[in-house]
């Protein structure tokens, strides 16, 4: 028969075992982390480069069976070691981790093949990359190019004024037994709706009795009553007026009741409906960069044919990534343009995701199709 206080002694015990259980797991995983060596991809790497430039590639350290991998050193070593930096060191590893490698290649350094090794180490062990670098001329550098479609392109810088209807031989004529007027429909077009500013009616009076007033409506609204003489007549309206869809209204008031026997005529060589119009369109598309494209990129090349362009031609202005990298008059053929710099010298900055713009400052339009962008990538 147990007495008070005899389950304490056990309770003790069953924890020292569990304390003892948990360290020497604690040890175990600790040991196999620390101890698993690191296994590091691709064994060989070689490219060439030109002087006072910048190459990155990837290695990979993966570990051993699976194993997690703990504080992994990375070090480089040979003819280049000053050149070489990591994105991250002494890190641990669960399966794998991927680690960017930047090589920066001096001005001063003679042409020629360098070697060396990066290698990756643990307790465990270590594992290393051989490393081969030729440094090169640039004119001898082999590059590797791809095309990218970007689309077509209608950039325009225009003000103006357009003609959209015109009407020869009109009659009008008001009177107590006749009444006959001109009403026409004028058709806009949605881009000349859009860049249109405001407008005027112009009409040519050839003959006048001037018993009436010539009397000028759009979409019912009057703009225009006066008794006219022969001559050219300008009657402006506002850009609230035009629809894409107009009802132009031209007419002429009876005579005064003192003169009702007599008819008020107008005759009409012409009259124009003509709208004012600024169409600027700045044109964007956009080009897209891979990892090892924009880790190497060295320069870029605009391609595309142009169909149609204003003469003379002002200064066309494109745009990578708002950075400006043509600001002169384009080719009227064929657009083949090397782009490495911004006007101002410097060099162009691009990422994985990139827009491209062309616009005009002054008065000017160009058409641009089967618009590429070819990136070169060492």
């Amino acid at each position: 028969m147990l007495r008070k206080g005899q389950g304490k002694p056990f309770d003790e015990f069953a924890w020292v075992i569990l304390a003892a259980v948990g360290f020497v797991l604690l040890v175990t995983l600790l040991f196999s982390a620390s101890g698993a060596k690191p296994i590091l991809e691709p064994k060989t790497v070689d490219f060439n480069v030109a002087r006072n430039s910048v190459h990155t590639f990837t290695i990979t350290v993966n570990s051993e069976e699976g194993r997690g991998l703990s504080n992994v050193t990375l070090t480089e070593s040979g003819q280049f070691s000053s050149w070489i930096t990591f994105n991250k060191n002494n890190f641990n590893v669960k399966n794998s981790t991927t680690v960017g490698v930047t090589v920066k290649v001096p001005n001063s350094v003679s042409l020629g093949t360098y070697t060396g090794t990066i290698t990756a180490s643990t307790q465990g062990g270590s594992s290393s990359t051989k490393l081969s670098i030729t440094v090169a001329n640039e004119s001898t550098i082999r590059l590797q190019s791809r095309p990218i479609f970007i689309g077509n392109f209608d950039i325009r810088n225009v003000k103006g004024t357009k003609t959209i209807f015109s009407q020869n031989d009109i009659s009008l004529s008001k009177g107590l037994f006749t009444d006959t007027k001109g009403t026409f429909r004028v058709q806009l077009s949605e881009n000349d709706l859009n860049t249109t500013t405001d407008g005027y009616i112009e009409i040519l009076v050839n003959k006048s009795n001037q018993n009436g007033n010539l009397v000028v409506e759009l979409n019912g609204v009057e703009l225009y009553n006066k008794n006219t003489v022969a001559g050219k007549v300008i009657v402006p309206f506002d850009r609230s007026l035009v629809n894409t869809t107009n009802t132009l209204t031209i007419r002429s008031t009876g005579p005064s009741p003192l003169l009702f026997w007599q008819t008020s005529d107008y005759t009409i060589s012409q009259a124009n409906f003509v709208i004012k119009y600024i169409d600027i369109k700045e044109s964007k598309g956009s080009f897209d960069l891979s990892d090892a494209e924009l880790s190497n990129f060295h320069h870029l090349v605009l391609q595309g044919r142009i169909t149609e362009f204003s003469s003379p031609l002002q200064d066309l202005f494109i745009r990578i990534n708002n950075q400006i990298v043509f600001a002169e008059r384009s080719p009227i053929a064929f657009f083949n343009q090397n782009l490495t710099k911004d006007i101002l010298g410097n060099k162009i900055l691009v990422g994985h995701n990139n827009t491209i713009t062309f616009d005009f400052e002054k008065d000017a339009y160009l058409t641009l199709k089967d618009g590429f962008i070819v990136v070169y990538y060492s």
